[in-house]
């Protein structure tokens, strides 16, 4: 079986399939090499894809991490480990490829995340060569993830972002600035873990609006399209609903008198 062929195993879209099909050569390229490997930036969607796909090769995640800069980043890169770096090492040194670039504006702008991808990706920049934004409004400017490949643009043509000018400087790991991620924890009982159930607990709408909207495919369940409002959860899903955000269904407890579960769920805002 080809590369193409494994990779139409874990999904039907094309891109996706591209994508895992340059995971394979980046693992081929570092066992037959011996040397480390590192694929471009991948979303959570595509790096749950990857996983998937290395078990099936029997490839063990000792042999591999994932890396987006920071523990909580989004899009990561998938780092491949030769013989002779451990994955404990791996862990424990900065042997990744990432770089770090922080872009100042000045305070009369007001400019997000949208602002600084939309710029990057107008000058013809690849998703895959940019991690996680992180926008810090109070200081007037954002770190930025990027591979290795991009610094030198960063450096000497990334100079504005909407109409705001760009100051840039590269930076390393530990100097970056991590948002703290606000947050609301929603308490309350349900009969069932039903997906629908779940939904309309944490946003506070109705079991039908709930149902609804898992019907129009606007719901995904741990990053992927989930249309089964009758689908059962589990501690620690994560919950996407266009137009409403995510959350995660992180604490699943005890029964009450009347036979409904106790759950907490973590409100991302």
């Amino acid at each position: 079986m080809n590369k193409n062929e494994i990779a139409a195993k874990f999904t039907s879209d094309s891109d996706e399939r591209l994508a895992l099909c340059r995971v394979q050569d980046k693992y081929n390229a570092c066992r037959n090499g011996g040397y480390m490997t590192s694929t471009g930036f991948l979303s959570d969607r595509l790096q749950i894809l990857a996983q998937r796909m290395l078990n099936h090769l029997g490839v063990t995640d000792r042999e591999y991490i994932f890396d987006g800069g920071f523990s909580t980043a989004s899009r990561r890169v998938l780092v491949f480990l030769p013989d002779y770096l451990s994955h404990e090492d791996a862990q424990s040194e900065d042997i990744s490829t990432l770089r770090f670039i922080r872009a100042s504006y000045y305070k009369e702008y007001q400019l997000t995340h949208r602002d600084f991808l939309g710029a990057l990706m107008g000058d013809g920049i690849s998703r895959d060569a940019v991690g996680d934004i992180l926008v810090d409004e109070a200081q007037r400017r954002a770190d930025i993830i990027v591979t290795e490949g991009i610094v030198d643009y960063m450096l000497n043509s990334f100079f504005s972002a909407g109409r705001a000018r760009l100051e840039t400087l590269e930076i390393q790991r530990g100097e970056l600035c991590v948002p703290e991620q606000k947050t609301v924890i929603v308490k309350d009982t349900v009969a069932s873990l039903r997906l629908d159930g779940i939904i309309s607990a944490a946003l506070g709408m109705s079991r039908e609006k709930a149902s609804g909207a898992v019907e129009k495919g606007l719901v995904e369940l741990n990053h992927f399209p989930c249309q089964k409002g009758e689908k059962l959860l589990s501690e620690g899903d994560n919950i996407t609903v266009r137009g409403f955000g995510k959350f995660t269904l992180s604490t699943v407890g005890s029964f009450s008198k009347k036979g409904r579960i106790f759950i907490e769920i973590t409100r991302f805002v």
